[in-house]
């Protein structure tokens, strides 16, 4: 039988996957063309201009075609008017394929253990964005209040040692928090200082450098240092763990050493320390 309740407490976010970046699909129409005035930009001759959109909700997303001459297909079937689109999804226009993701979410139960129910856990992205129209992120106080459940948590997850399941809840809500650096260079400092603080436990738990990389493009976007404790804890994290963005390392010291007229004495300090982090990195 359907339960009503049962899915009033849940809701759905989606995304796309698109050549290593990820796309979030907020409520309402996501345009996909060739025209620049398009959200997601496909730079394809064999795409239209207005060749399709995405219609997302708390629940469902459809896929529409436009009437395009070369179509769209999902899961290499062509689509007939418009269609739902599901978790793992692969949709191609002309030469272009993009992969769905989608998170379910209980709200009602998700500051408890396991409450979260997760299909296709939403990855970061590394690199900049496809265009500045590609990537929407959510406003401050939303995504706030949404780390901080995700958070709950994820802390008894890593608690456990289950460093993959905890960074499957965490990483569509950390994300949405670099897009929003991304695009705004603003967020609250307690979200950024907490987002630091858990990409350097998910390194701990995951062995991945590529989360050392995100703490470092975070506040690399926010032009600030990282928080002391952060700093600290990288000193150590970073002998473990190789593949590290070295690049964008450089990238982030040399735009604090810009800025260092602007910081007060242990603001200052923090820089020196994040100066020596690249010594570590090139052993």
């Amino acid at each position: 039988m359907f339960d009503a309740e049962a899915t009033s407490r849940t809701v759905t976010k989606f995304w796309i996957e698109y050549r290593g970046h990820k796309i979030e699909l907020r409520p309402g129409n996501t345009l996909i063309g060739r025209s620049a005035a398009c959200q997601v930009v496909l730079d394809d001759g064999l795409v239209s201009r207005r060749h399709a959109q995405i219609s997302a909700d708390k629940r469902t997303a459809v896929l529409e075609d436009f009437g395009s001459v070369n179509g769209v297909f999902v899961n290499n079937v062509r689509v007939q008017g418009s269609r739902p689109l599901k978790d793992g999804d692969v949709v191609r226009m002309g030469k272009q394929e993009f992969t769905v993701r989608a998170l379910v979410i209980d709200l009602t139960d998700s500051a408890q253990f396991g409450a979260e129910t997760l299909h296709g856990g939403v990855t970061m992205s590394r690199g900049n964005p496809i265009r500045d129209t590609a990537e929407r992120a959510p406003s401050g106080p939303t995504h706030a209040e949404g780390f901080a459940v995700l958070g709950n948590v994820a802390n008894k997850v890593l608690a456990l040692g289950r460093g993959a399941e905890a960074e499957r809840v965490l990483a569509g809500a950390m994300q949405s928090l670099l897009l929003t650096s991304r695009g705004s260079g603003v967020l609250p400092v307690e979200v950024a200082d907490k987002a630091a603080e858990y990409a350097v436990r998910l390194v701990i738990a995951t062995r991945k450098s590529s989360w050392a990389d995100y703490a470092f493009e975070l506040f690399m976007n926010l032009r600030r240092p990282l928080p002391g404790p952060v700093v600290d804890e990288l000193y150590s994290v970073l002998r473990a763990v190789s593949g590290v963005d070295l690049t964008l390392l450089r990238n982030y010291v040399a735009l604090l050493q810009a800025l260092q007229h602007s910081f007060g004495p242990s603001e200052r300090f923090l820089v020196q320390r994040i100066e020596g982090l690249e010594r570590i990195v090139t052993l």
